[in-house]
């Protein structure tokens, strides 16, 4: 696959993540949730609904059963799937729960980082160099500049707890550590298959959590909120697959950069979609500074 294609590719995916914030501010208006245990149950039942969806399509496209061949490639995507998307999206949820969406969206990023740190030591030909430091201090910068206009104080910005700063920040590395875990398996594994599967899995647990916590399955009051689930599963569907078809050729520190445009896109979308909120100077000047990071993090 070409550097270019690459790129175009990796962009498309960060506009689909970038989607998923104004979709979700959406959604849990339209179904009324404030409950944290609710919010899990509801990502579960999207992720095994997205992992299913993308199996069928892999029955449908290559003619062939999506079957685990051994217990050994079972207990990969298993692992996957467990990292990947149950203890991401479990400690995600409660963690956004407990500090503000400005704070959410900073934290949110931190993956970036710990994916460029782990995979200089997991990861051959993946070395942490001065560029890279640089795109990723950038970035992080970026995000804090998109959101400077609603900081409410130093504090409340520098405040830290378990299960909100905390919480956010471990829900990076599990990103990381799956991160890793794609690429690494992904050489084996048809990504098709690979994401079917590691949605499914990691959907399952993570619905299998919401149901002992929170008690029954979501409900959808109306035809828009159940329009924009289904939005949800596609974006998932879709996103996870081609990220991990661009894993298989491209390095994972490089490529993982792209991901500082997710909250920019997700900022910019919801000025339009959300009613109420609006777009600032800041958000252009973040823009310009995550493109900068990205240029320097991919600068030979």
């Amino acid at each position: 696959m070409k550097k270019s294609k690459s790129i175009i590719l990796a962009l498309f995916c960060c506009l689909l993540w970038g989607l998923v914030f104004p979709i979700l501010k959406l959604l849990y208006a339209e179904l009324n949730i404030t409950d944290n245990y609710a919010k899990v149950t509801l990502a579960g039942m999207r992720f095994l609904s997205a992992g299913i969806l993308v199996l069928i399509y892999y029955r449908l496209s290559f003619k062939s059963f999506p079957k685990i061949k051994s217990i050994k490639e079972f207990a990969k995507l298993t692992v996957l799937g467990f990292f990947q998307t149950a203890l991401l999206y479990a400690f995600f949820f409660i963690g956004s729960s407990h500090i503000t969406g400005v704070k959410s969206a900073v934290l949110s990023q931190f993956d970036i980082f710990f994916i460029v740190f782990l995979a200089h030591f997991f990861l051959p030909n993946e070395k942490i160099n001065s560029k890279k430091i640089i795109g990723v201090i950038l970035g992080l910068v970026g995000i804090v500049v998109v959101n400077v206009n609603s900081i409410g104080s130093t504090d409340s910005l520098l405040s830290f707890t378990l299960l909100g700063e905390g919480f956010l920040i471990i829900s990076g590395i599990f990103a990381a550590i799956g991160t890793i875990i794609a690429k690494k398996i992904g050489k084996d594994l048809n990504p098709v298959l690979l994401n079917g599967w590691q949605l499914t899995l990691g959907g399952g647990l993570l619905l299998i959590y919401g149901l002992i916590t929170y008690g029954k399955l979501i409900s959808f009051p109306n035809s828009l909120s159940f329009v924009l689930f289904v939005s949800l599963i596609l974006v998932s569907a879709v996103a996870f697959t081609i990220w991990y078809r661009i894993l298989r050729h491209v390095k994972a520190s490089e490529i993982t950069i792209y991901k500082f445009m997710i909250p920019i896109i997700g900022a910019i979308a919801s000025a339009i979609i959300v009613p109420g909120e609006s777009l600032s100077i800041y958000s252009f000047l973040g823009l310009i500074l995550v493109s900068v990071g990205i240029y320097f993090s991919n600068k030979k």
